[in-house]
């Protein structure tokens, strides 16, 4: 009996002794979360399915989207005096999970200005795929992080900062990145978000 005892606690041990060696051995894969915002090929950033802000005309930016396997259909939007203000799409299914239900595009004088995502990423995702943010700011409950080639905005509570679901935005100019990690102190930042909700 005591034999079999001791059998069965080594056979146990080092099965758990494995696992405790084999699971941190088999990180978890940011990679589909980096090719979502990182450019395509000859697209420098920022850019979004060949979108440059700043650069893409409202015409080249519809085709895109309307010949993207991912995209189901565009809409436009013009002002009282007609000019266009806003585009956005919908997604048709085929596009990675953690995109949200649609995007949008403002435009000024028929140029693309910045491109909005919402997706189904949460920020922890988001920082441990890109690292801590150049810049940002904090307006509870809303919080803003800059990352070269885009930004993301999130609105959260103390307890849900990290799960907190990110939209993703881009700008002409995004590339430079802003300031030093310096001036991003995330502590600060979070404390901000739970001293609002008191």
């Amino acid at each position: 009996m005591p034999q079999t005892f001791f059998k069965t606690a080594l056979v146990l041990t080092t099965i758990f002794s494995l696992l405790v060696v084999v699971i941190p051995a088999h990180p978890y894969d940011f990679g589909p979360t980096r090719a979502l915002f990182m450019p395509t090929v000859g697209c420098a950033m920022p850019c979004f399915l060949g979108i440059r802000p700043g650069e893409t005309t409202l015409d080249d930016a519809r085709a895109l989207l309307n010949r993207h396997p991912w995209v189901a259909m565009t809409t436009v939007y013009r002002d009282t005096g007609g000019q266009v203000r806003n585009m956005t799409w919908d997604w048709n299914g085929q596009q990675p999970q953690a995109l949200g239900s649609a995007g949008v595009i403002d435009l000024r004088d028929n140029i693309v200005t910045q491109l909005k995502l919402r997706t189904d990423v949460p920020f922890a995702e988001i920082w441990l795929a890109f690292g801590q943010p150049l810049t940002g700011n904090m307006n509870p409950p809303f919080h803003h992080a800059n990352y070269p080639g885009f930004g993301i905005n999130t609105a959260s509570d103390c307890g849900g900062f990290w799960q907190a679901q990110a939209e993703v935005f881009m700008v002409e100019g995004a590339s430079e990145g802003g300031s030093s990690t310096a001036d991003y102190d995330m502590t600060a930042v979070r404390q901000r978000v739970c001293e609002a909700r008191r």
